[in-house]
């Protein structure tokens, strides 16, 4: 799994809400998505926006979120920090609970 932090964060004065640009850029007209996409995307979408501090992801689930990075051409220098967080996200392990 990978675990993404999704505190908000600053440049310089600016405050970004990491959960509202994440959807952001998960839903971008220009990624041009089916319908298919859209559905699997809001999956997703759900999952961080429910998440409170860190956002654990299935591989497949960080590869749509990073594929999504990947193709979006409007970033800004407030982005910085948040591609760092997507491109360098840690591997977690997670055992499975006994009970």
């Amino acid at each position: 799994m990978r675990k993404i932090s999704l505190l908000n964060y600053l440049t310089g004065d600016y405050e970004t809400d990491a959960k509202q640009r994440i959807t952001e850029i998960l839903f971008n007209r220009d990624l041009k998505l089916t319908k298919q996409d859209l559905i699997d995307r809001n999956s997703l979408n759900i999952k961080i926006q429910n998440s409170i501090n860190e956002a654990l992801l299935e591989e497949a689930e960080y590869l749509k979120l990073k594929a999504s990075f990947d193709l979006f051409k409007q970033f800004g220098y407030e982005d910085l920090e948040l591609i760092d967080r997507i491109d360098n996200a840690s591997i977690v392990e997670v055992a499975e609970k006994v009970t």
